[in-house]
């Protein structure tokens, strides 16, 4: 009965936020088309390409996962090492490599994107 309740809020938030952008961008065009605005200010030229969207996805994607790996033997040698309890400390490095991943991927990604 309360994971019902939990995944009813969770859809419930999610269908709220999503309702709230729509709504709000539509009241907002409306508004300018009202003002006598153009038409053409929705759909002007997009900076961002589909090429490049996916290449931060794609670098992104593999950098984490590579964190996560990365994490993960991380891990495992320090609990071979120190032959001690350290299930905490385990999942500490395997969300601290992730996160180094990550910040690798931000760098990685803005360097791709500005040799574009």
């Amino acid at each position: 009965m309360e994971a019902a309740i939990v995944l009813l809020i969770i859809f419930g938030t999610f269908f709220g936020i999503i309702y709230l952008y729509f709504s709000t961008r539509h009241k907002e065009r409306m508004h300018l088309i009202e003002k006598g605005a153009q038409a053409d200010i929705f759909f002007g030229k997009r900076k961002n390409n589909p090429s490049q969207i996916w290449k931060v996805v794609v670098i992104n994607l593999a950098s984490i996962i590579i964190g996560i790996g990365s994490g993960l033997i991380l891990a495992f040698t320090a609990f071979q090492g120190f032959n001690h309890h350290m299930e905490g400390a385990q999942v500490g490095i395997v969300f601290l490599c992730a996160g180094l991943g990550l910040l690798g991927g931000y760098f990685l990604t803005n360097k791709a994107i500005i040799k574009d």
